[in-house]
């Protein structure tokens, strides 16, 4: 929730930085006098709003919260307190939204310190520094979020082995079918990095779906509460079941679910004949 309330408030920033960066130049072109007014009010609303996000990205990085990239990439549970904040802008997108912060922060400063300027004048000065905010921050939210969440979900091949080095998380939970790729899933064992495999993280679907044709063939429907129970209750003991393979043979999640998957699959056949 943390990186979302950072993203809302960074693209709020933007639409401030935009509206700073128009409406009073053009007010001052115009001698439209609301619309020069506006340029103090803007610039204080533009440098809350960046204060806040940027103490949003330092929580995240105080409570370790991995699942946001800039963070998996830039820190880890054994940095003090001072050094995770230091990596807060210790990297690119860390450091334009410091850049971007300490811009506003001046933007402010003339804003509240420029009295004797003209109005017309000020508003021309803050219009152009609100431009150039808009610059910064269009850049970070299109190309360089620092908030981005760090998901392997949707789509295949999100962890490779350009990025798996970088990751600095003590777990990844695959949110999809084929999110790490062979090389990178070996960097991560390598590691250390406990990686639930997609066959495994995926198979509550699957279960549940189960349930679903169980409950048409018996024509009785489950309660809600049932079936939650017998999910839980079966993807517990898949995950102790692999991850306890995974330490008998010293092998990878990965590995040791489909250890655990051909197993059962041939018990299966043998006990009813097969082989």
């Amino acid at each position: 929730m943390i990186p979302e309330l950072g993203q809302l408030l960074l693209s709020l920033a933007f639409i401030l930085a935009l509206v700073l960066g128009t409406l009073p130049l053009i007010g001052a072109q115009r001698h439209i006098s609301l619309w020069i007014t506006l340029a103090r009010p803007l610039s204080h609303l533009h440098t809350l709003a960046l204060l806040g996000a940027f103490g949003l990205l330092t929580t995240s990085f105080l409570t370790h919260d991995f699942s946001v990239a800039y963070v998996a990439h830039n820190a880890n549970t054994q940095q003090p307190p001072p050094y995770l904040i230091s990596a807060v802008w210790g990297a690119h997108e860390g450091s334009l939204l410091l850049w971007a912060l300490i811009l506003a922060l001046w933007t402010s400063a003339v804003s509240r310190f420029s009295r004797q300027i003209p109005e017309p004048m000020l508003a021309r000065i803050l219009s152009v520094l609100g431009l150039v905010s808009v610059g910064f921050l269009a850049f970070m939210l299109f190309t360089s979020n620092p908030f981005a969440r760090l998901v392997p979900a949707a789509i295949e091949d999100v962890i490779t082995k350009e990025n798996a080095d970088k990751i600095k998380a003590k777990m990844i939970v695959e949110g999809a079918n084929g999110p790490t790729s062979a090389k990178a899933d070996a960097i991560l064992n390598e590691k250390g990095i406990l990686a639930v495999p997609d066959i495994l993280a995926n198979a509550g679907g699957v279960t549940v779906s189960y349930f679903e044709w169980v409950q048409n063939r018996l024509g009785y429907g489950w309660t809600r509460e049932r079936v939650s129970r017998r999910s839980d209750r079966i993807m517990k003991t898949a995950f102790d079941k692999v991850y306890a393979t995974a330490k008998e043979y010293d092998v990878s999640m990965r590995i040791a679910a489909y250890i655990v998957a051909i197993d059962k699959v041939a018990k299966t056949y043998k006990y009813r004949g097969g082989f």
